[in-house]
């Protein structure tokens, strides 16, 4: 039993006594004595605390291996925290500086207490701030009282709200995993009846946090690691749809150039039935489609010419949304919103335009009933806001952004990761071939760009381009002259081309047009040709068997160094030829060729 010593102290006590009794059985006396075991109390409850604390920590390390994400792992520690410390409530929130905010990530309620009602929601860090600033400068605990609050929490008037409106009547705030934006906040409530915590508690908590900590953030690494591993998975496998896009381009880009030019011929003759001439233009069409699938592919690959110069994004746009609101349905609203930067960039105009018209017609197909499309360039800079969904870099710097946000259907957060796939599409059968947004991720990254996206379904999606700016300094944009068309002469022109219907057909398309052709099965006959007999202008397919164009190009220049050469090809050119393209060093055409 316990004792009231004179000091004050309340002593446990160990009672030893001995009855004493006369010859007639009655109580005469005591003998006896009292061993203070007050001490030997508090060793064993300690010990026996301990042991506790150490199986919960036992059972705590378990649950931490048996959880595969971070919400598992959360909900399960604020479970057992809850219950091996016998509070009436267990939280744990998120605690954000950027957005300034409290998420509420979990929460138990002692089973004993099912009049407490939940209040695990989101605050403004506003309303606590002078508690949760506290625990960010001191990285220790927050424990206060409804009769003895925390300093903290009457600074910024909290104190009212816990204490008062949510009838708190102690509390334990407990920061852990700390980050450069904010931390997790373990809070834990008494609203029963208040408590003091003891210290071996705040010993368990410590170590329970630094657990969790280490749990954390290897579920962080290990979510890393599953995202870079997903990026290179589906960056090797569209490398390999790339690769394989390469190289059936030049065999599908000659077997169009045969189709489209023998089919451009015949649309020529002026004999044949009306009814011919319809079936002519149905293959013709099928056939540029046919051709610009070929183009999408080949742009996702990377593999397309480009012909770079300086452009004026902001005109570019401006010219491109001019044309697009004259093809667009009057339900849908385009708004082009500009700054007046400058933005220089160097790039391709023609697959520039290919981008947006590709992103509003992609914005289009998602507002069926209508909606609002708003493009938007300016000129910022980008400090690790967000990862490049073509190579996953951090985009930073200064970069030219332009963004095209719709108000249309979203995407699904299962599909977004997908939505720059080749061939991937949501929507119905024969509504698309699913290369659009393909080319687009491949067009920016042939202009040393990034790309992101952003949706929420039934609010809108949002893409967003890097590309990198030109120093105002630099060169002046050059002027672009349009394509002109000149009847032949007679000139003298020389086809070098492997394949004999391709050959057969160009001859015939360029003499249509009245020039005189002859032809070269390779590079070396071409040579051996050209030695004997004067031409006005070379035209040479780039891939050929003993000698290709390249090699004769090469040729031709130290032999013939006036004579005029223009290459042509439906495979993708390699480094060295894309390079003299875009010096404008070599003309080149691509393939599939047709009349103008």
């Amino acid at each position: 039993y316990r004792l009231l010593h004179r000091d004050g102290r309340i002593l446990t006590v160990l009672d030893y006594t001995t009855i004493r009794r006369n010859d007639a059985g009655e109580i005469t006396h005591y003998i006896g004595y009292i061993v203070d075991i007050t001490e030997q109390r508090r060793v064993a409850h300690q010990l026996e605390e301990q042991l506790r604390f150490s199986r919960a920590l036992n059972r705590i390390a378990d649950a931490i291996l048996a959880e595969a994400d971070a919400e598992g792992l959360l909900d399960t520690i604020a479970r057992l925290l809850g219950t091996i410390l016998e509070t009436d409530r267990a939280l744990i929130y998120d605690i954000c500086f950027d957005r300034g905010v409290a998420d509420g990530l979990c929460e138990w309620i002692n089973p004993a207490c099912a009049g407490i009602t939940p209040t695990r929601a989101s605050y403004p860090l506003q309303m606590f701030r002078g508690g949760v600033e506290f625990l960010r400068r001191t990285k220790s605990w927050l424990e206060s009282h409804d009769h003895s609050p925390h300093p903290s929490l009457m600074e910024d008037g909290s104190v009212d709200t816990l204490h008062g409106e949510m009838r708190i009547r102690s509390l334990l705030w407990y920061p852990f995993f700390f980050r450069d934006n904010g931390y997790y906040l373990l809070v834990l409530n008494q609203v029963r009846e208040g408590r003091d915590w003891k210290p071996e508690e705040f010993v368990f908590l410590d170590a329970v946090t630094r657990q969790v900590n280490l749990a954390l953030q290897k579920l962080e690494l290990l979510d890393e690691l599953q995202q870079t591993q997903n990026r290179l998975v589906r960056r090797e496998r569209m490398a390999a749809v790339g690769q394989l896009s390469a190289g059936i381009a030049h065999d599908f880009n000659n077997i169009l150039t045969a189709i489209l030019g023998v089919t451009e011929l015949l649309e020529q003759r002026g004999d044949l039935p009306a009814e011919v001439c319809d079936n002519l233009r149905l293959v013709s069409a099928s056939g540029r489609r046919a051709a610009r699938l070929v183009r999408q592919l080949l742009d996702f690959s990377r593999r397309t010419v480009r012909q770079p110069r300086v452009l004026d994004l902001r005109e570019l746009c401006r010219d491109t949304v001019a044309f697009l609101q004259r093809i667009l349905p009057e339900t849908i609203d385009v708004e082009l919103v500009t700054t007046p930067d400058e933005m220089l960039v160097d790039g391709d105009r023609v697959q520039l335009q290919e981008v947006l018209t590709n992103l509003v017609v992609n914005s289009r197909d998602a507002m069926p009933m209508g909606g609002r499309i708003e493009i938007r360039t300016e000129r910022l800079s980008a400090v690790d806001e967000a990862s490049c969904a073509i190579c996953g870099a951090t985009i930073r710097g200064e970069w030219i952004h332009l963004q095209c946000r719709d108000s249309g259907t979203g995407i699904a957060d299962h599909h977004i990761e997908r939505v720059f796939e080749p061939f991937f599409s949501t929507k119905q059968a024969g509504e698309g071939a699913g290369l659009g947004l393909a080319q687009v991720a491949g067009i920016v990254g042939q202009h040393d760009g990034h790309l992101t996206v952003s949706s929420e379904p039934g609010k809108g999606t949002t893409f967003s381009l890097y590309l990198p700016p030109l120093d105002h300094a630099g060169p002046e944009p050059r002027s672009e002259s349009q394509p002109t068309t000149t009847q032949g002469r007679g000139e003298r022109i020389l086809v070098v081309e492997d394949d004999p219907i391709v050959r057969r057909v160009t001859a015939a398309m360029l003499e249509s047009q009245g020039y005189t052709v002859n032809t070269a099965p390779g590079g070396r006959q071409a040579l051996e040709r050209i030695s004997r007999e004067d031409f006005s202008l070379v035209l040479s397919d780039m891939v050929m068997p003993d000698m290709d164009g390249l090699a004769l190009l090469r040729q031709l220049r130290t032999a013939r160094p006036n004579l005029r050469l223009v290459m042509m090809s439906g495979y993708p050119l390699g480094d060295e030829s894309r390079e003299l393209v875009e010096r404008g060093e070599m003309c080149f055409i691509q393939k599939p060729v047709g009349l103008p």
